[in-house]
């Protein structure tokens, strides 16, 4: 007589590690406030190792050296910004047995206080607007277009306008 083994469907596949979902992504701290940025992440085998680095997109990427792990998934950088310079995205990055995380987890380090305003004053004299294509009910395509424009609201006229 014969038998037959059978082996459950539902067994966990193995993954390297993936950002988890709903995440605190954009932290607003004011320069030489410290900052706990917390990134989780999900895989199989649960135990990751972490490495964050920083990048402003002036100057190079640099590594995050203060940072604690709890072994399994999660991770906590301590972050002070000192300059305008230290603020942009930290990336937090995994990885487990089976490998490398694909993307890492991107947080985005932005000024309060004083330092936003800064930026407020010079953002509010660019607006930027972006149209896409897109379909319509009776399934034609729509126009795209997408402009810039920078205007001194003190002098009342563009300076500069660019259209797509």
């Amino acid at each position: 007589m014969y038998s037959s083994l059978s082996y459950p469907n539902n067994i966990p596949e193995a993954i390297a590690p993936i950002c988890a979902p709903n995440q605190k992504t954009a932290y607003g701290i004011a320069k030489h406030e410290e900052a706990n940025v917390s990134c989780a992440v999900e895989s199989d085998p649960p135990e990751v190792a972490f490495r964050w680095s920083f990048n402003n997109t002036v100057s190079e990427t640099v590594d995050i050296l203060s940072y604690s792990s709890d072994g399994a998934s999660r991770s906590v950088a301590r972050y002070i910004p000192r300059t305008k310079l230290d603020y942009g995205a930290l990336y937090c990055f995994a990885k487990n047995a089976v490998g490398i995380m694909k993307e890492p987890c991107i947080f985005i380090i932005i000024p309060t206080a004083e330092e936003a305003y800064v930026l407020e004053h010079f953002y509010r004299h660019c607006l930027v607007m972006f149209f896409q294509r897109g379909i319509s009910s009776k399934g034609k395509s729509n126009v795209s277009a997408s402009w810039t424009q920078l205007r001194d609201y003190t002098k009342d006229y563009f300076n500069y306008n660019f259209t797509v």
